[in-house]
């Protein structure tokens, strides 16, 4: 059991260090600014503050200057959030962090308040991609670490989710197919996605590229999942 208290979220610290020297210090800053965001003083206080940083001469703070500004001045025109159909907003802060996405944590904007939504574990270390259903009832999430792809469909209105997809297909494959489906212990699937496309508004398409015998065997596949009735299906790319 945790005994102690989490740590209260500290705005002053993060308006602090938008004075230092450290690039890296000024880049994090900016970003948890954002979650200062139902509160109104702060808010107004982050958004005078960040306005400098707007034509910072590092293009990854002038980018988060940005994105912070658009989110906590309400505008909602950053190409980085998802507007879903229930009215709400999900995006993720530490946008291109790394050539593997951004941090592993999802935000939602919902009734005028920010909340965390849902935050991943290892080895899901980026969350590299957000797409909405046509409809934007559901959303596909594409997460990763620097060795592995995981693909999971969230209906965030009702709290509903997938199985992660790419252990899903490479495990239903690879007993199609008669080969070892040996999970590792780390979780890491040394797998991808590509081409990820919503056929409806309900069903997900992508190509996989599955590792078996640690990566000694590489098929690559075609996957669909139908997400209302809990359908995988896995071919042979042609």
């Amino acid at each position: 059991m945790e005994l102690e208290a989490a740590t209260k979220y500290d705005a002053g610290k993060f308006l602090h260090a938008l004075k230092s020297d450290n690039n890296e210090y000024v880049y994090i800053a900016i970003n948890r600014l954002v979650e200062c965001f139902n509160n109104k003083k702060l808010r107004v206080k982050a958004l005078k503050e960040l306005q400098p940083f707007l034509k910072n001469e590092n293009q990854k703070i002038a980018d988060a200057a940005a994105f912070a500004v658009d989110i906590l001045s309400e505008n909602y025109k950053s190409p980085y959030i998802v507007k879903l159909a229930d009215g709400s907003m999900i995006f993720t802060l530490f946008n291109n962090y790394s050539d593997y996405g951004s941090q592993n944590v999802i935000w939602r904007i919902k009734d005028n308040v920010l909340k965390e939504y849902l935050s991943f574990s290892t080895p899901s270390m980026y969350v590299k991609k957000m797409i909405p259903s046509p409809n934007q009832k559901l959303v596909a999430i594409l997460t990763g670490s620097n060795k592995s792809n995981f693909v999971q469909i969230s209906n965030i209105e009702e709290g509903r989710v997938s199985p992660e997809l790419i252990e899903s297909a490479r495990v239903k494959y690879g007993a199609q197919q008669e080969l070892d489906t040996w999970i590792r212990t780390d979780h890491e699937n040394y797998s991808y996605a590509d081409k990820i496309v919503w056929k409806d508004n309900d069903t997900l398409a992508f190509e996989g590229s599955l590792a078996y015998q640690n990566t000694e065997i590489i098929e690559n596949v075609t996957v669909t999942y139908q997400f209302s009735k809990k359908i995988i299906e896995v071919k042979e790319l042609n």
